[in-house]
């Protein structure tokens, strides 16, 4: 399933919510929300009837908001009918995670840590379909509009990383695929971000850092790989994108 490409409407003036939707987009992604929900409450009318109110509610709340998702409400849902762990809920609870992040709608550090968190519990669910899912939802996250958030928490790069080698482990010879397809990404996705920030870096940076950058025999123009090849392990890491080469 493809990430939306849908552009940023302006710049957001915060340093960390990069991501806008425009107003079309946002009707669908809560149309796409709305169904996922409506699985959910049909899954949990016999068993779980508070799943089935609360999702209710926010369905009613999605109807008459003319495509403004609450976001949180919607994560709540998800969040509680996990709890569960039966994977008749547990699908569309991550079919409305996709739904959010291809709407940009995961585009603060709380959703984002909300999100990641949930995808990382995934990884200990036995059914096979909802680690594939998991898996498929975290290769959305592994995607230009979210470098910014994620590159620069450890924690979340952290989380993400364990799902995935987790999942290595699995009986199940297409979930071991997908995690390696995922770590793949995970690798590409840090050494594209840490070319960025080197790029980026001044020359008292790089004396900062204690690297042999400015000696190494190797221009700032260098392709990543061979970027991190030249460039030992800092006395003092970097934060950001550097950091998280280096660590992992």
């Amino acid at each position: 399933m493809a990430p939306s490409t849908s552009s940023s409407s302006s710049p957001s003036s915060s340093p960390h919510a990069t991501l806008a939707v425009d107003a079309s987009c946002r009707r669908s992604v809560a149309h796409d929300v709305e169904a996922e929900l409506r699985i959910i409450c049909l899954e949990s009318r016999k068993k779980y009837s508070q799943i089935k109110e609360h999702s209710e509610r926010v369905i009613a709340k999605l109807i008459a908001s003319d495509g403004d998702v609450p976001v949180e409400e919607v994560l709540a849902v998800i969040i509680v009918a996990s709890e569960t762990h039966n994977p008749r809920l547990l699908l569309p609870c991550l079919g409305c995670i996709q739904r959010l992040i291809m709407g940009q709608l995961v585009n603060t550090p709380k959703r984002l840590t909300t999100v990641v968190t949930y995808l990382h519990d995934r990884a200990n669910d036995t059914d096979q379909t909802v680690q594939v899912k998991a898996l498929q939802t975290i290769l959305l996250l592994l995607t230009p509009p979210f470098a910014p958030l994620l590159t620069n928490s450890e924690l979340l790069m952290k989380q993400l990383l364990s799902a995935c080698v987790i999942l290595l482990n699995s009986e199940s010879s297409l979930v071991r695929h997908t995690a390696v397809a995922c770590l793949r990404q995970v690798a590409d996705f840090l050494l594209d971000g840490a070319d960025k920030a080197y790029h980026s870096l001044s020359e008292k940076d790089l004396e900062n850092m204690g690297s042999s950058g400015r000696n190494g025999g190797r221009s700032k123009g260098q392709s990543a790989s061979l970027m991190v090849e030249a460039m030992p392990v800092p006395d003092r890491l970097p934060s950001g994108p550097l950091r998280l080469l280096f660590l992992f």
